[in-house]
């Protein structure tokens, strides 16, 4: 159980409120525009235990906005597991992040952006976070059952979005298969999803 944990959140743009913590200083980064309106979230972790050094992890989650606001709980739930952030923080953390962002959609000084970027960071003492339990059999599965999933047909004037990668599934090549929740990707997104995840991005959904 963490003893202590400071916790900031505040818009990439900003200047960073508390140059004191151990925290490098960054900027955000977006290999290419996404399709979708979207909240690009940079996660960074940092914890730390007497007579041991510190460890710093940190990673970026780019989310689509409508569905970050309905379930961003759940999609935090699954960005923390990737980074193996204590699980226990998540019920402390998540909730004030999907508050921020929510503001953030109301205020007028982020009108008209299509992506809102937000910083989140997480600074625990006395706390040792456990190993990684995920095996290389599991991998083997979850890619299995993506290999089982049946291509779903995609209209071309479709102006839905892939979840995961936030590109409109009319503007790529790749195949598009729907889950048994009733869900539906590009086949290489869902793959890459389920090598770092155990469910499903939209609704939680457990592979088999």
């Amino acid at each position: 159980m963490a003893t202590c944990f400071q916790l900031q959140i505040f818009p990439m743009e900003e200047q960073q409120p508390n140059q004191n913590l151990p925290f490098p200083h960054y900027q955000s980064s977006i290999p290419m525009p996404p399709s979708c309106d979207s909240f690009n979230i940079k996660l960074q972790y940092f914890y730390s235990q007497n007579h041991s050094d510190p460890v710093f992890v940190e990673d970026q989650f780019l989310f689509p906005r409508d569905l970050f606001s309905d379930m961003g709980v759940n999609l935090l739930y699954d960005a923390f597991s990737y980074m193996h952030i204590p699980s226990e923080l998540l019920h402390q953390v998540a909730p004030q992040v999907v508050s921020f962002a929510r503001n953030m959609l109301s205020n007028d000084n982020y009108k008209g952006r299509r992506t809102l970027n937000i910083a989140v960071r997480i600074h625990v003492t006395n706390y040792a976070p456990s190993a990684p339990s995920d095996s290389d059999d599991s991998c083997r599965s979850r890619e299995s059952f993506v290999n089982s999933l049946k291509e779903v047909r995609v209209d071309d004037d479709d102006a839905s979005c892939c979840s995961i990668c936030l590109d409109k599934f009319c503007d790529r090549t790749s195949e598009v298969v729907g889950t048994p929740c009733s869900h539906v990707f590009h086949r290489d997104c869902i793959l890459r999803w389920l090598k770092n995840h155990s469910s499903c991005p939209m609704c939680r959904y457990q592979v088999p």
